[in-house]
């Protein structure tokens, strides 16, 4: 046999170098477009992950700014102030609502006191029979047992009676509890040192893991916006019942009947030629340009005019320089917008605490709880996101109870992870961005999952739909095609039988 000269053997191992490396780069360019634009790894494109040996911080978004908008703050949250851990201590003043026990000496019976239990009313005032009201709303107790012996002396019962009050009940000397807490509503407040720890105790139980906690507090700067009526002038004693009604020193008397027109006119906002008011002037009359009202009934023989000034309005307006409206009872003063004057002269606070630290023992963040605080505990975000697509485990999932956040990454990992066909570049999120309205974005989870795009906290009501493409079905096909098998075996044909094991036995 001839041997081959070594120049064509090395010929024939290039060739064949040539042709197998041609048929690698013709199987990259048939495999390569399988693969699709979308995707970095061809085994399994839904795998996710960094992966990396650097680590990295990146943030995650509580907002999509391209679909939602700027959430509006209706009211700024205020820091702790050195202010709030002081106690302020002072003598009660009593609130409409309150009882109290007045005891007079003597009042009935010589030697004996005489005690009456009652209870302010919402006008400010206690009853005590044989005596006209008095005023106590706003008076420490000793200031209403000098109001008492004042109206003991008018009357003519004692010059100089005894008089002590006791208070029974103090409407104003308490705090409410509001929100995600199993002990809601109001309670009393037992000293002028009491804290935002103690008040926490007797709310029962709440969610630990609640990031802040809200104490609402409002300071009326003037007594109307607090919802108390000015003390009674002297005037005003000759009617108890209706102090408001009373002139005082300071301001005009009402208008009378001279002027009842134009003050009517100045209410309803008209000028020219009067307008009867149905409020003022009875159905039936008829009033003529020189201010003179027709009564009904009288002759056509002896018409009679009569002054309007003659006749007395039957309801009571107040002076008024601007615009009036009645609301709740009484007559205020109008602004342009239709609001009580003075409608802004609450200066209100919304106390952020943070409630670990609090819960840890701080001292700095344990406030001093104030009469009339709101101490509001938020509720945790609740309600169900929902998965499809390309996910193992699709259908609805709720969010967190215990006020934990779920993200995007974490949802998928809650569903099973992606599906052998999904493509993590398409991915749709839905959220209700207002009332009767939804939004969708596309979102890229492989960035997402190699920290290269920030996560997103979900919402209630989210959908989120996972994708895929034309070429994941086959992509999946080859996969499936690649198998591989470990451990010890061998086959052996039955042709070969004989040769291995030897003839079989002659049966015979």
């Amino acid at each position: 046999m001839t041997e081959m000269p070594r120049s064509q053997t090395a010929r024939n191992v290039l060739r064949q170098a040539a042709k197998t490396a041609a048929g690698g780069l013709c199987l990259a360019v048939v495999m390569g477009p399988l693969a699709g634009c979308e995707v970095d790894s061809f085994m399994d494109p839904s795998t996710l992950g960094r992966f990396e040996h650097t680590p990295t911080v990146m943030p995650i978004l509580e907002r999509l700014s391209s679909i939602e908008e700027e959430p509006v703050e209706l009211v700024a949250t205020s820091p702790i102030h050195s202010s709030d851990l002081l106690p302020e201590i002072e003598e009660y003043r009593l609130a409409s609502g309150d009882a109290i026990v007045v005891q007079i000496l003597d009042y009935d019976q010589a030697g004996v006191p005489s005690g009456f239990e009652v209870i302010l009313d919402e006008r400010g005032f206690i009853d005590i029979p044989g005596l006209r009201g008095v005023y106590a709303e706003g008076r420490t107790k000793h200031e209403v047992a000098e109001a008492v012996r004042v109206a003991v002396r008018e009357a003519g019962r004692l010059d100089n009676a005894q008089v002590s009050v006791i208070i029974r009940s103090q409407r104003r000397q308490t705090y409410s509890v509001i929100g995600a807490v199993t002990g809601p509503g109001a309670y009393f407040m037992p000293s002028a040192d009491f804290r935002l720890l103690d008040a926490l105790a007797r709310s029962g139980q709440f969610d630990q893991n609640t990031k802040s906690i809200y104490v609402i507090r409002q300071v009326p700067l003037t007594d109307q916006a607090a919802g108390r009526l000015p003390a009674p002038t002297p005037d005003a004693r000759r009617d108890p019942a209706r102090p408001w009604a009373q002139p005082s020193q300071d301001q005009p008397r009402r208008p009378t009947g001279e002027n009842l027109l134009d003050l009517i006119d100045e209410l309803s906002g008209q000028r020219g030629d009067p307008q009867p008011s149905p409020g003022v002037l009875a159905s039936g009359t008829r009033q003529d340009r020189s201010g003179l009202i027709d009564l009904p009934g009288a002759s056509s023989a002896s018409h009679q005019l009569t002054p309007l000034s003659d006749s007395p309005p039957p309801i009571d307006l107040p002076d008024a320089n601007g615009g009036w409206v009645f609301r709740e009872g009484r007559w205020v003063r109008a602004t342009e917008r239709g609001l009580p004057a003075g409608h802004g002269i609450l200066t209100q606070r919304v106390i952020e605490v943070p409630v670990d630290q609090l819960l840890a023992g701080r001292a700095d963040v344990n406030i001093v709880v104030r009469p009339g605080d709101v101490i509001r505990f938020p509720s945790p975000q609740t309600g169900l996101v929902y998965l499809t697509g390309q996910i193992n485990r699709p259908g609805p999932y709720g969010l967190p109870a215990d006020g934990g956040r779920l993200t995007l990454l974490r949802a998928i990992d809650s569903a099973g992870g992606l599906s052998g066909l999904a493509i993590p570049e398409r991915v749709d999120l839905t959220r209700v961005v207002g009332p009767g309205r939804q939004a969708t974005i596309r979102l890229n989870l492989r960035a997402i999952g190699e920290q290269t795009q920030p996560d997103i906290f979900l919402k209630p009501d989210d959908r989120i739909n996972v994708g895929t493409n034309f070429w994941a079905f086959p992509l999946a096909v080859i996969r499936s095609g690649f198998r591989a098998s470990y451990g010890f075996g061998f086959l052996l044909d039955r042709n070969f039988g004989n040769d291995v094991f030897g003839a079989p036995p002659d049966s015979n």
